[in-house]
């Protein structure tokens, strides 16, 4: 029967800041702090004209923003320029915070966003051929300004049998793609400045303002240099890449039973995949950008590379039953291919036709400068494997399997390419025995132990090669030498980082199924890791890679389905996913021997955080005074609002070899996700929650650099009644700062947030069967609503960070 499908979704979106920014207000008076106890000022509670003239225009004169900060003395920048130098400093008037005008920069960046998705599809066939078409469309427009991703999409299937024993069929996609990005940080004045627009404007002063008195934009607003503005950026630049994709996977089969019945349960099969990628990089920088305005000059790069990949499998099956015995065997002949071509990366500066032409036509005469352009660099990869795996079972009770595969990939070494992979495997289905009969809240039991080899060649290309760069040496006055030397330090003798695993499993279901799972115990041992090493000076080269160390990984990982209520018209259906994973290293570079300056520790995970323990802040405490004192006296400068850091052996002196430890594991121990669906009649709910749990994070606030910083409560002369979720003391600009502040925050990091919410409602069949139709569905749903609880405030984040998207999504499906 044919069928015609139609799915649509519409999704708006917003950015949402965990953690905001300082007002105007706050961060005048942070900055006031951060001079005081830099020794450059008085008191913020005790400010002066003078001293905030200096303050705020230090990094050059923003008069605006600066007659902005004079509303909070009640003056205006008329008056301002009126006093004389003696007026100025005897000046003395009430400061009033409130009155200066906040600017929140991110209303200039950020916008709702809003996504669509429409997919058409439709299928039907014969008995000798059936086939599958879709297409797509998505129009997304990010949450910041000037970010728009486009992609259109096709996919076709087609399955045919002409005769009873050959097949054949395949499967063609293809996918083009612009995504625009708005503005980016290349080329950018600092490599201090965020590189979204959103995080741009959350770096901007809060008492700057973006316009002067003449409307005009101010392009370093407070007059900083390292921080531009965001106003009027998107036009100004553009930042894009297209992407054209293409890909495919055809098959043939035969069966020899169908050809010659002594033959039956052989079969051959081969399978070619090719896949054919080529991406356009274009980035234009108008010198009329913040991230070129002081250079004098546009930027633009262009840029192509050629992807092509292609997999071939060719498998020979045989499968036969001879009463209660049944016997598989399978032989993989596979080869994979990978080609990465970079067609051209031309940039230069002073483009002639400036935004109108951009990087078209990019050459010598449309560009003033144009850098070394590179061409038709080529890199290829290989990987070969054969393979081959027997199956063995007894009345579909005891399961029996062997494999042996043998690999080789082109990136390792020379004559330490290829490795053998054995694995083995049984089942035990207990519910099939006899005396499991009578048992009948057991629906299915099933165990399985298994014990593999496994491996890993993740090497870059050409790692294991002698990489050579030309130059050229002036020979007097009669001419030129060229000459190469080495550009890495390259080890032939890289081979595979193997993996042994032993696993037990078991499958259930009990009570009729209400209540069903999996779950998989694992140990693995790695052997030769693939590690970057250091190496002596003395051999030209700091570094290079090497199959090091030993590593032990032990966990389990648990699915249970539960059917809470199930009747008629309403049921309750949940899923648990829950894992857990503890890894230890055995061994290093040098055996047992740590490897401190890549945090490597016998016994200890590869992810930890190793460093100075903090025990919170100094105190005005006797006890924390006099303990200073003897900090102070090994050439320490502690004071009270400070970090305190744990003086692990004693000594009153705070270093690096005697004093810095294991702080905790940065990669979780548990792993959740917790689904729980409910149907009444037509309708349909689900809420999805995901976690992570065991794991130790660390953070501080510097509250020294130029830039604004978040809002938080910090320790000033004002408050000083030290709490658990107090920062340190400012030192603002001030080189060091507080050398500790790194560490100031160290804890169980561990989340758990709804990451999803929806609902959907199917259409009566009357109903819609009246439309001509056969289904109508439809939903809505709620992205990332909230957190159950955290710990860590960038936690709460998709991608890390302090923001995240939180946004509805639309849908319907129709059926025809």
């Amino acid at each position: 029967r044919l069928t015609l499908n139609y799915s649509g979704t519409v999704t708006a979106e917003k950015i949402y800041d965990v953690v905001p920014m300082m007002n105007a207000q706050e961060y005048i008076e942070w900055r006031r702090w951060g001079y005081y106890y830099a020794n450059q000022g008085p008191r913020a509670d005790e400010p002066t004209l003078a001293n905030d003239r200096k303050l705020f225009t230090a990094y050059g004169a923003d008069e605006t923003a600066w007659s902005n900060i004079l509303k909070g003395w009640g003056m205006t920048l008329d008056q301002f320029n009126a006093l004389d130098k003696e007026a100025l400093a005897n000046y003395v008037g009430t400061w009033d915070g409130s009155k200066v005008t906040s600017t929140d920069w991110t209303q200039f960046t950020d916008r709702i966003g809003i996504t669509q998705e429409h997919s058409l599809s439709a299928s039907g066939g014969t008995d000798k051929m059936n086939a599958y078409v879709s297409i797509g469309y998505l129009k997304n427009e990010g949450t910041n300004i000037g970010q728009e991703f486009t992609r259109y999409t096709l996919r076709t299937n087609v399955d045919i049998t002409p005769l009873k024993w050959f097949k054949m069929g395949g499967s063609l996609s293809g996918r083009f793609s612009d995504q625009e990005y708005g503005i980016d940080n290349g080329n950018a004045i600092s490599s201090s400045i965020p590189s979204s627009l959103h995080g741009k404007g959350r770096n901007i002063f809060t008492y700057a303002l973006p316009y002067d008195a003449d409307g005009n934009r101010i392009t370093y607003p407070g007059g900083d240099s390292t921080i531009p503005t965001v106003i009027d950026e998107v036009g100004k630049s553009q930042v894009s890449n297209l992407r054209y994709d293409i890909s495919a996977s055809f098959y043939a089969q035969l069966d020899f039973g169908q050809m010659w019945e002594p033959l039956k349960g052989l079969t051959f099969r081969s399978n070619f995949g090719p896949q054919l990628r080529f991406n356009q990089s274009y980035r234009y920088l108008s010198v009329e950008s913040t991230n070129r305005i002081s250079q004098g000059s546009d930027y633009v790069n262009s840029s192509a590379t050629k992807y092509f990949d292609w997999t071939l499998d060719n498998i020979l099956s045989y499968n036969r039953t001879f009463g209660d015995h049944s016997i598989g065997a399978t032989f993989v002949q596979e080869a994979m291919s990978s080609m990465n071509t970079r067609l051209y990366n031309m940039s230069g500066t002073g483009v002639a036709m400036g935004w109108d032409e951009k990087w078209w036509g990019l050459n010598s005469k449309t560009v003033g400068t144009l850098n070394a352009p590179d061409y038709n660099t080529l890199t290829e990869t290989q990987l070969a494997s054969y393979m081959a795996r027997v199956n063995y079972s007894y009345k579909d009770k005891y399961i029996f399997t062997a494999t042996y595969r043998y690999d080789g990939a082109s990136q390792l070494g020379e004559g330490v390419k290829w490795h053998g992979f054995p694995s083995v495997s049984f089942a035990w289905r207990m519910d099939q025995e006899p005396w499991m009969k009578s048992i009948n809240w057991i629906d299915q039991l099933k165990l399985r132990a298994g014990w593999g080899l496994g491996g890993n060649y993740s090497v870059g290309a050409y790692a294991t090669k002698d990489l050579l760069s030309s130059g050229i040496v002036v020979s007097g006055n009669t001419g030129t030498t060229s000459y190469y030397t080495p550009t890495s330090f390259p080890n032939t003798a890289i081979t595979w980082e193997t993996t042994q695993q032993y696993n037990f499993g078991v499958d259930f279901s009990v009570l009729k199924g209400r209540i069903s799972g999996v779950l998989d115990l694992y140990q693995m041992y790695t052997d030769g890791l693939i590690f970057t090493v250091s190496l002596p000076s003395v051999s030209g080269k700091t570094s290079t890679t090497d199959n090091i160390g030993k590593t032990s990984n032990h966990g389990f990982d648990l699915t249970l389905n539960t059917v809470n209520i199930n009747n008629r018209d309403f049921s309750w259906r949940s899923t648990l996913n829950l894992s857990y994973s503890r890894d230890k290293i055995l061994e290093l570079q040098n055996g047992k021997e740590d490897m401190v300056g890549s945090n490597l520790f016998i016994g200890q995970p590869i992810q930890v955080i190793y460093g100075y323990q903090s025990a919170g802040l100094w105190t005005n405490s006797a006890e924390d005074l006099a303990e200073m004192e003897l900090f102070n006296a090994n050439k320490h400068s502690f004071k009270p609002g400070m970090v305190k850091p744990v003086d692990q052996n004693g000594d009153h002196v705070i270093d690096s070899n005697n004093d810095r430890v294991i702080i905790g594991n940065k990669r979780p121990l548990w792993n959740i996700g917790f689904t729980n669906t409910f149907t009444y009649k037509n309708w349909e709910a689900s809420i999805f929650i995901y976690g992570n749990l065991g794991f130790v994070a660390q953070h501080g606030e510097y509250q020294g650099g130029r830039e604004p910083v978040r809002a938080m409560n910090y320790y000033n002369e004002n408050n000083t009644t030290i709490t658990d979720q107090m920062y340190q003391r400012p030192y603002f600009n001030t080189a060091g700062g507080d050398s500790f502040s790194g560490i100031r925050f160290q804890h169980d990091a561990s989340y758990l947030k709804v990451r999803q919410i929806s609902v959907a409602y199917n259409l009566p069949k009357t109903f819609v069967n009246q439309l001509g139709l056969s289904s109508v569905k439809v939903n809505a749903q709620l992205k990332n609503p909230f957190s159950i609880f955290q710990n860590a405030f960038w936690m709460d984040a998709e991608f890390g960070g302090t923001s995240f998207n939180r946004g509805l999504v639309f849908g319907v499906n129709i059926g025809f």
